[in-house]
């Protein structure tokens, strides 16, 4: 296969891990964002806020939705409480998990 002796050792050293990955079907290189409760509490206020707006036919652009979990984030405190920036990507993914 015209691969180094080393290549193969190494392949050989680690042959436990990728039976292992592949049995999982993991993709090592998938990023893992482990959500603290904060995030939770954040995720089920915004989305029970949204839901009440919702129902007095008020509609909620993207900014002020943004604006509302900024707001709901600095009230639940906790350690880095003004980090949270509610990006765009945040608004992405928070309008997936809840099919907005």
């Amino acid at each position: 296969y015209k691969i180094s002796i080393g290549s193969v050792s190494n392949i050989v050293k680690r042959k436990v891990e990728y039976i292992e990955n592949y049995e999982q079907n993991e993709n090592s290189n998938k990023k893992r964002n482990l959500r603290d409760e904060f995030s939770h509490q954040l995720d089920q206020k915004v989305y029970e806020w949204f839901v009440q707006q919702r129902s007095k036919n008020i509609p909620i652009a993207g900014p002020l939705l943004q604006e509302q979990a900024r707001q709901i984030r600095q009230q639940l405190g906790g350690s880095n409480a003004g980090d949270f920036k509610a990006s765009n990507g945040w608004l992405e993914k928070f309008r997936k998990r809840h099919g907005i």
